[in-house]
Protein backbone atom coordinates (compact mmCIF):
# COMPACT_ATOMS: atom_id res chain seq x y z
CA UNK A 1 0.00 0.00 0.00
CA UNK A 2 2.89 2.36 0.69
CA UNK A 3 4.18 2.09 -2.87
CA UNK A 4 3.24 5.35 -4.63
CA UNK A 5 0.89 6.37 -1.79
CA UNK A 6 1.51 8.67 1.20
CA UNK A 7 1.65 7.13 4.69
CA UNK A 8 -1.14 9.33 6.05
CA UNK A 9 -3.44 8.21 3.22
CA UNK A 10 -2.59 4.54 3.72
CA UNK A 11 -3.22 4.15 7.47
CA UNK A 12 -7.06 3.93 7.48
CA UNK A 13 -7.05 1.66 4.44
CA UNK A 14 -4.42 -0.61 6.02
CA UNK A 15 -6.34 -0.91 9.28
CA UNK A 16 -9.62 -1.74 7.52
CA UNK A 17 -7.86 -4.19 5.16
CA UNK A 18 -6.09 -6.04 7.97
CA UNK A 19 -9.27 -6.26 10.02
CA UNK A 20 -10.98 -7.99 7.09
CA UNK A 21 -7.95 -10.07 5.96
CA UNK A 22 -5.84 -10.75 9.07
CA UNK A 23 -4.05 -13.80 7.59
CA UNK A 24 -2.72 -14.90 4.21
CA UNK A 25 -5.38 -17.61 4.16
CA UNK A 26 -8.14 -15.05 4.69
CA UNK A 27 -6.86 -13.01 1.75
CA UNK A 28 -6.42 -16.03 -0.52
CA UNK A 29 -9.89 -17.44 0.21
CA UNK A 30 -11.94 -14.54 -1.21
CA UNK A 31 -12.68 -13.40 -4.73
CA UNK A 32 -10.49 -10.61 -6.10
CA UNK A 33 -13.54 -8.31 -6.36
CA UNK A 34 -13.79 -8.21 -2.57
CA UNK A 35 -10.09 -7.38 -2.30
CA UNK A 36 -10.55 -4.54 -4.79
CA UNK A 37 -13.50 -3.26 -2.78
CA UNK A 38 -11.33 -2.89 0.32
CA UNK A 39 -8.59 -1.29 -1.81
CA UNK A 40 -10.91 1.16 -3.60
CA UNK A 41 -9.61 4.70 -3.16
CA UNK A 42 -5.91 3.82 -3.00
CA UNK A 43 -5.45 3.62 -6.76
CA UNK A 44 -2.89 1.56 -8.69
CA UNK A 45 -5.20 -1.44 -8.41
CA UNK A 46 -2.74 -3.86 -9.97
CA UNK A 47 -1.06 -3.86 -6.55
CA UNK A 48 -4.22 -5.33 -4.97
CA UNK A 49 -4.63 -7.95 -7.69
CA UNK A 50 -1.02 -9.06 -7.36
CA UNK A 51 -1.24 -9.13 -3.54
CA UNK A 52 -4.26 -11.41 -3.83
CA UNK A 53 -2.55 -13.62 -6.43
CA UNK A 54 0.57 -13.80 -4.27
CA UNK A 55 -1.45 -14.91 -1.25
CA UNK A 56 -3.00 -17.71 -3.28
CA UNK A 57 0.41 -18.86 -4.49
CA UNK A 58 1.79 -18.93 -0.93
CA UNK A 59 -1.19 -20.94 0.35
CA UNK A 60 -1.02 -23.33 -2.61
CA UNK A 61 2.73 -23.86 -2.17
CA UNK A 62 2.27 -24.77 1.47
CA UNK A 63 -0.29 -27.41 0.54
CA UNK A 64 1.83 -28.70 -2.34
CA UNK A 65 4.79 -29.49 -0.08
CA UNK A 66 2.70 -32.20 1.53
CA UNK A 67 4.67 -32.59 4.74
CA UNK A 68 3.15 -32.65 8.19
CA UNK A 69 5.17 -29.57 9.07
CA UNK A 70 3.65 -27.56 6.25
CA UNK A 71 0.17 -29.07 6.35
CA UNK A 72 -0.85 -27.24 9.51
CA UNK A 73 -0.49 -23.73 10.84
CA UNK A 74 -0.27 -20.49 8.92
CA UNK A 75 1.06 -20.16 5.41
CA UNK A 76 4.50 -18.52 5.30
CA UNK A 77 5.90 -16.26 2.64
CA UNK A 78 9.40 -17.14 1.35
CA UNK A 79 12.31 -15.83 3.42
CA UNK A 80 14.87 -15.77 0.60
CA UNK A 81 15.23 -13.22 -2.19
CA UNK A 82 14.65 -15.67 -5.05
CA UNK A 83 11.53 -17.03 -3.41
CA UNK A 84 10.13 -13.55 -2.88
CA UNK A 85 10.87 -12.53 -6.47
CA UNK A 86 8.97 -15.58 -7.71
CA UNK A 87 5.70 -14.32 -6.18
CA UNK A 88 3.22 -12.48 -8.44
CA UNK A 89 3.75 -8.73 -8.42
CA UNK A 90 6.92 -8.83 -6.31
CA UNK A 91 9.79 -7.00 -7.99
CA UNK A 92 13.22 -5.99 -6.70
CA UNK A 93 11.90 -3.10 -4.58
CA UNK A 94 9.23 -5.11 -2.78
CA UNK A 95 11.50 -8.14 -2.39
CA UNK A 96 14.27 -5.99 -0.89
CA UNK A 97 11.84 -4.29 1.49
CA UNK A 98 10.30 -7.55 2.71
CA UNK A 99 13.62 -9.38 2.76
CA UNK A 100 15.47 -6.75 4.78
CA UNK A 101 12.67 -5.80 7.16
CA UNK A 102 11.15 -9.22 7.82
CA UNK A 103 14.10 -11.57 7.36
CA UNK A 104 17.26 -9.49 7.85
CA UNK A 105 18.55 -9.93 4.29
CA UNK A 106 21.33 -7.49 3.41
CA UNK A 107 19.62 -6.10 0.32
CA UNK A 108 19.28 -2.34 -0.33
CA UNK A 109 15.89 -0.83 -1.10
CA UNK A 110 15.86 1.71 -3.93
CA UNK A 111 12.94 4.16 -4.13
CA UNK A 112 12.62 7.84 -5.03
CA UNK A 113 13.76 9.00 -1.61
CA UNK A 114 16.83 6.75 -1.66
CA UNK A 115 17.72 7.92 -5.17
CA UNK A 116 17.64 11.55 -4.05
CA UNK A 117 19.85 10.91 -1.03
CA UNK A 118 22.43 8.92 -2.99
CA UNK A 119 22.43 11.33 -5.94
CA UNK A 120 23.24 14.22 -3.58
CA UNK A 121 25.72 12.46 -1.32
CA UNK A 122 27.64 11.20 -4.36
CA UNK A 123 26.85 14.21 -6.62
CA UNK A 124 25.58 11.97 -9.41
CA UNK A 125 24.45 14.03 -12.44
CA UNK A 126 21.80 11.47 -13.42
CA UNK A 127 18.06 11.74 -14.12
CA UNK A 128 15.77 10.91 -11.20
CA UNK A 129 13.78 8.44 -13.30
CA UNK A 130 16.73 6.98 -15.22
CA UNK A 131 17.96 3.41 -15.02
CA UNK A 132 21.54 4.63 -14.56
CA UNK A 133 20.75 6.27 -11.21
CA UNK A 134 18.87 3.18 -10.08
CA UNK A 135 21.93 1.00 -10.77
CA UNK A 136 24.23 3.42 -8.95
CA UNK A 137 21.93 3.39 -5.92
CA UNK A 138 21.92 -0.41 -5.85
CA UNK A 139 25.73 -0.34 -5.83
CA UNK A 140 26.03 2.30 -3.13
CA UNK A 141 23.34 0.65 -1.03
CA UNK A 142 25.07 -2.68 -1.38
CA UNK A 143 28.34 -1.20 -0.08
CA UNK A 144 26.50 0.37 2.86
CA UNK A 145 25.04 -3.06 3.66
CA UNK A 146 28.50 -4.63 3.60
CA UNK A 147 29.83 -2.37 6.36
CA UNK A 148 26.98 -3.09 8.78
CA UNK A 149 28.11 -4.85 11.93
CA UNK A 150 26.73 -8.32 12.65
CA UNK A 151 24.16 -7.09 15.16
CA UNK A 152 22.86 -4.19 13.02
CA UNK A 153 19.62 -4.59 11.09
CA UNK A 154 19.58 -4.17 7.29
CA UNK A 155 15.91 -3.25 7.45
CA UNK A 156 16.65 -0.40 9.85
CA UNK A 157 19.27 0.97 7.46
CA UNK A 158 16.83 0.84 4.53
CA UNK A 159 14.15 2.55 6.60
CA UNK A 160 16.61 5.20 7.76
CA UNK A 161 17.71 6.16 4.25
CA UNK A 162 14.13 6.25 2.97
CA UNK A 163 13.04 8.35 5.95
CA UNK A 164 16.02 10.66 5.49
CA UNK A 165 14.91 11.35 1.93
CA UNK A 166 11.29 11.81 2.94
CA UNK A 167 11.85 14.20 5.87
CA UNK A 168 15.28 15.85 5.56
CA UNK A 169 16.74 15.45 2.06
CA UNK A 170 13.50 16.64 0.46
CA UNK A 171 13.12 17.63 -3.22
CA UNK A 172 12.80 21.41 -2.91
CA UNK A 173 13.69 22.44 0.65
CA UNK A 174 16.32 20.07 2.04
CA UNK A 175 17.28 20.62 5.68
CA UNK A 176 21.00 20.07 5.20
CA UNK A 177 21.81 21.47 8.66
CA UNK A 178 19.90 18.52 10.20
CA UNK A 179 21.33 15.83 7.91
CA UNK A 180 23.61 13.18 9.49
CA UNK A 181 25.33 12.73 6.11
CA UNK A 182 26.07 16.44 5.60
CA UNK A 183 29.80 16.17 6.29
CA UNK A 184 30.26 13.71 3.46
CA UNK A 185 27.69 15.12 1.01
CA UNK A 186 29.43 16.08 -2.23
CA UNK A 187 26.48 18.12 -3.51
CA UNK A 188 26.45 20.20 -0.31
CA UNK A 189 30.19 20.71 -0.50
CA UNK A 190 29.78 22.00 -4.06
CA UNK A 191 26.94 24.29 -2.98
CA UNK A 192 24.41 22.95 -5.49
CA UNK A 193 22.27 20.40 -3.64
CA UNK A 194 19.14 21.18 -5.65
CA UNK A 195 20.91 20.26 -8.89
CA UNK A 196 20.80 16.57 -7.90
CA UNK A 197 19.27 14.40 -9.15
CA UNK A 198 18.41 15.76 -12.58
CA UNK A 199 14.66 16.33 -13.09
CA UNK A 200 12.39 13.64 -14.45
CA UNK A 201 11.15 13.95 -17.99
CA UNK A 202 7.78 15.68 -18.14
CA UNK A 203 4.87 13.37 -18.95
CA UNK A 204 2.73 14.17 -21.97
CA UNK A 205 -0.93 14.19 -20.94
CA UNK A 206 -3.89 13.40 -23.19
CA UNK A 207 -7.06 15.46 -22.78
CA UNK A 208 -10.15 13.25 -22.76
CA UNK A 209 -13.81 14.27 -22.61
CA UNK A 210 -16.26 11.66 -21.31
CA UNK A 211 -20.02 11.59 -20.79
CA UNK A 212 -21.34 9.48 -17.89
CA UNK A 213 -24.96 8.34 -17.64
CA UNK A 214 -26.28 7.79 -14.11
CA UNK A 215 -29.44 5.77 -13.55
CA UNK A 216 -30.67 5.07 -10.01
CA UNK A 217 -33.30 2.64 -8.71
CA UNK A 218 -34.03 2.06 -5.00
CA UNK A 219 -30.56 3.20 -3.94
CA UNK A 220 -28.81 1.13 -6.58
CA UNK A 221 -27.00 2.52 -9.62
CA UNK A 222 -26.48 1.19 -13.11
CA UNK A 223 -22.84 0.09 -13.17
CA UNK A 224 -20.45 -2.10 -15.11
CA UNK A 225 -16.87 -3.33 -14.66
CA UNK A 226 -14.20 -1.75 -16.85
CA UNK A 227 -12.79 -4.22 -19.38
CA UNK A 228 -9.88 -2.20 -20.76
CA UNK A 229 -7.74 0.87 -20.13
CA UNK A 230 -7.27 1.95 -16.54
CA UNK A 231 -8.76 0.27 -13.45
CA UNK A 232 -9.80 -2.94 -15.23
CA UNK A 233 -12.32 -4.84 -13.11
CA UNK A 234 -13.49 -1.80 -11.15
CA UNK A 235 -16.99 -0.41 -11.57
CA UNK A 236 -18.42 2.86 -12.80
CA UNK A 237 -21.58 4.14 -14.50
CA UNK A 238 -21.84 3.70 -18.28
CA UNK A 239 -19.84 6.26 -20.22
CA UNK A 240 -18.77 7.17 -23.75
CA UNK A 241 -16.12 9.40 -25.29
CA UNK A 242 -18.01 12.65 -25.82
CA UNK A 243 -16.54 13.79 -29.13
CA UNK A 244 -17.30 10.48 -30.82
CA UNK A 245 -21.00 11.38 -30.85
CA UNK A 246 -22.99 14.31 -32.20
CA UNK A 247 -25.21 14.75 -29.14
CA UNK A 248 -25.96 13.42 -25.67
CA UNK A 249 -28.88 11.46 -27.15
CA UNK A 250 -26.60 9.87 -29.76
CA UNK A 251 -24.09 8.99 -27.04
CA UNK A 252 -26.80 7.29 -25.00
CA UNK A 253 -28.12 5.33 -28.00
CA UNK A 254 -24.61 3.97 -28.63
CA UNK A 255 -24.88 2.05 -25.33
CA UNK A 256 -27.92 0.08 -26.60
CA UNK A 257 -29.75 0.38 -23.29
CA UNK A 258 -33.09 1.50 -24.74
CA UNK A 259 -34.98 4.79 -24.79
CA UNK A 260 -34.85 6.95 -21.66
CA UNK A 261 -35.14 10.53 -20.43
CA UNK A 262 -31.81 12.35 -20.25
CA UNK A 263 -30.98 15.42 -18.18
CA UNK A 264 -27.39 16.78 -18.16
CA UNK A 265 -26.38 17.97 -14.69
CA UNK A 266 -24.85 21.36 -13.97
CA UNK A 267 -21.12 21.19 -13.42
CA UNK A 268 -18.76 18.41 -14.30
CA UNK A 269 -16.03 16.18 -12.96
CA UNK A 270 -12.28 16.37 -13.49
CA UNK A 271 -9.91 13.48 -12.97
CA UNK A 272 -6.30 12.63 -13.83
CA UNK A 273 -5.10 9.08 -14.37
CA UNK A 274 -2.42 7.29 -16.43
CA UNK A 275 -1.38 10.28 -18.51
CA UNK A 276 -5.01 11.31 -19.13
CA UNK A 277 -6.66 14.53 -18.00
CA UNK A 278 -10.35 13.75 -17.98
CA UNK A 279 -13.27 16.20 -18.13
CA UNK A 280 -16.56 14.40 -17.56
CA UNK A 281 -20.16 15.47 -18.13
CA UNK A 282 -22.76 13.74 -15.96
CA UNK A 283 -26.25 12.97 -17.30
CA UNK A 284 -29.20 11.88 -15.16
CA UNK A 285 -31.13 8.98 -16.72
CA UNK A 286 -34.77 8.21 -15.89
CA UNK A 287 -37.43 6.00 -17.41
CA UNK A 288 -34.92 3.28 -18.22
CA UNK A 289 -36.57 0.13 -19.64
CA UNK A 290 -35.78 -3.29 -18.10
CA UNK A 291 -32.29 -4.52 -18.90
CA UNK A 292 -31.78 -7.51 -21.15
CA UNK A 293 -30.08 -10.56 -19.72
CA UNK A 294 -27.12 -10.06 -22.05
CA UNK A 295 -26.39 -6.51 -20.87
CA UNK A 296 -22.95 -5.72 -19.49
CA UNK A 297 -24.63 -3.35 -17.02
CA UNK A 298 -26.52 -4.13 -13.81
CA UNK A 299 -27.90 -2.22 -10.84
CA UNK A 300 -25.76 -2.42 -7.69
CA UNK A 301 -25.17 -0.49 -4.50
CA UNK A 302 -21.98 1.62 -4.68
CA UNK A 303 -20.77 0.17 -1.39
CA UNK A 304 -21.15 -3.37 -2.67
CA UNK A 305 -18.66 -3.19 -5.54
CA UNK A 306 -15.20 -1.63 -5.99
CA UNK A 307 -15.73 1.71 -7.74
CA UNK A 308 -13.15 3.62 -9.75
CA UNK A 309 -12.08 6.97 -8.33
CA UNK A 310 -13.72 8.65 -11.29
CA UNK A 311 -16.90 6.66 -10.72
CA UNK A 312 -17.07 7.86 -7.11
CA UNK A 313 -16.70 11.47 -8.25
CA UNK A 314 -19.50 11.01 -10.79
CA UNK A 315 -21.90 9.55 -8.24
CA UNK A 316 -21.00 12.28 -5.75
CA UNK A 317 -21.94 14.97 -8.27
CA UNK A 318 -25.16 13.13 -9.07
CA UNK A 319 -26.10 12.94 -5.37
CA UNK A 320 -25.62 16.66 -4.65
Amino acid sequence: MLQQTRVEAVVPFFERFMERFPTIEDLASVDVDEVLQYWAGLGYYRRARMLHAGARVVVAQRGAKGTAENAVGEARIPSDLDGLLALPGVGPYTAAAIGSLAFGLRVPVVDGNVKRVVARVCALPLAADGRALHRECEGVGGRWMEVLRQNEAPGALNEAVMELGATVCTPRAPRCEACPLASGCQALAAGNVLAFPKPKKQKAFIDLNLTFFVAEHDGEFLLSARKSGWNVGLYEPPCVVTNEHGSVADAWLSLSLGAAKLKPLVGGVRHTITHHKISATVVRVSGLPPLSGSSDFAFAKPGGVPLTGLGRKVLKLYSK
